[in-house]
Formats: structure tokens, C-alpha cells, sequence
């Protein structure tokens, strides 16, 4: 055997492992978004004109989240009432600060 058909012979499985590899290595910016039912929402609304990544940057306290949520409706965010507690309890859920209540229901009267 030549060193050309040992070297072949070595390469080719590890090609087609690394191949096969590739599309769990492959992932779209809102792969960062935890699954969740609320999760399409977030990205129909928040990444329209942020990258899922900068939406969640930075952890938020509730009341935090309240603000920046009513911030983005002011600018153009579309999003119903039910929808609107939907993406905020997501939020608080997987990108509330630490120490902050998990799981807070959305403040009454939004």
C-alpha cells in the first residue's frame, strides 16, 4: 500500500464523520432562543429589527422587560394583549436577571 492510499484510506471515514457533523454544527441566530411556545412569537416581533442575539443580551429584571417590551410596541412592535404576556413571560422566564423571580406573571393591565 502506498503512503497516498494509507493517507485515502485514514481520511475518508473521518471526512464523512465530520460530514455528517456539520448540519447539527450549523445554527441560525435564533437558535439562542430557548423552545417554548412563545419562542415564535419573540422572533416574529423582536428580530423583525434585532438579531435574536442582541434581543437578549442583557438579562432583565420584570420590570425591566416591561419597559423595554413597552418601548418596542411604541416603535412599531406588533403583537395582540395575550401575545404581548406571552413574550414578556418568556422573557422573564429564560432571560430574567439574576436573582430575579422566574416564571412572573405580566403586570395587570397591560
Amino acid at each position: 500500500m502506498t503512503i497516498r492510499r494509507a493517507i485515502l484510506a485514514l481520511a475518508t471515514p473521518i471526512l464523512a464523520i465530520l460530514a455528517s457533523a456539520l448540519p447539527a454544527l450549523a445554527q441560525g441566530p435564533n437558535d439562542i432562543l430557548p423552545e417554548a411556545p412563545a419562542k415564535a412569537l419573540v422572533v416574529r416581533a423582536c428580530t423583525a429589527c434585532h438579531q435574536a442575539p442582541q434581543v437578549v443580551a442583557k438579562r432583565r429584571a420584570p420590570e425591566d422587560w416591561d419597559a423595554m417590551l413597552g418601548k418596542m410596541l411604541d416603535r412599531g412592535a406588533q403583537l395582540t394583549e395575550a401575545e404581548q404576556d406571552q413574550v414578556y413571560e418568556y422573557l422573564v422566564k429564560y432571560f430574567g436577571a439574576e436573582g430575579a423571580p422566574v416564571g412572573a406573571e405580566a403586570p395587570k393591565g397591560r
